[in-house]
C-alpha cells in the first residue's frame, strides 16, 4: 500500500531585506508505508539585486524524516542562505572657479586596495565613483592643488 507522506523542510533566509532567495518550502513523496526513503532536495536560489552571496546559491539537502514546519521542537532539515547588503561610493569635487584647481581622488577599502580614484578636468571638476562595495572602513583622501 502507498501513502503520501509530507516530509519536513526548514529554509531560512539571513537578510535584511525579504527578496527571498527562493519559493519553494514543501517536499511530498510517495513511500511504501514501511520504508520511507530518503530524498534529495536541491534548492536553488537567485541574489535580489543590491547584494552578494555569501555562500552557494544552491544547496542539497537530504530529507530523511517525518516533520512538520510548525513541529516543536522542529525535526526536520534546514537549509541556511546568507546574503550581504552592497553600496555605491561617489565622491566628487567642484572647482569654484573654473579650472581654478585640481584635485586627485583615491578611496581605498577594508583591504587597502584603490576601490575608485578620479581627477579633475581642465575646469577643476571630477569624480571617483565605486559600486558593489560590501560593509567596511573606506577612506577618500582629496589632494586640492591650485
Amino acid at each position: 500500500m502507498k501513502t503520501l507522506i509530507r516530509l519536513g523542510l526548514r529554509i531560512l533566509v539571513l537578510s535584511s531585506a525579504l527578496a527571498s532567495l527562493l519559493a519553494m518550502v514543501s517536499l511530498s513523496v510517495r513511500a511504501d508505508e514501511n520504508a520511507m526513503r530518503p530524498q534529495q532536495a536541491l534548492l536553488d536560489g537567485s541574489l535580489p539585486a543590491g547584494y552578494a552571496a555569501d555562500g552557494p546559491l544552491s544547496q542539497s539537502v537530504t530529507v530523511d524524516n517525518v516533520a512538520t514546519c510548525a513541529g516543536s521542537p522542529y525535526v526536520g532539515e534546514t537549509a541556511t542562505f546568507h546574503n550581504t547588503p552592497l553600496t555605491s561610493l561617489a565622491v566628487s569635487v567642484d572647482s569654484q572657479i573654473n579650472g581654478g584647481t585640481a584635485s586627485t581622488i583615491v578611496c581605498t577599502g577594508p583591504g587597502g586596495g584603490t576601490v575608485a580614484s578620479g581627477s579633475t578636468g581642465a575646469n577643476g571638476d571630477g569624480s571617483a565613483t565605486a559600486s558593489n562595495l560590501r560593509p567596511g572602513t573606506y577612506t577618500c583622501t582629496i589632494v586640492i592643488d591650485p
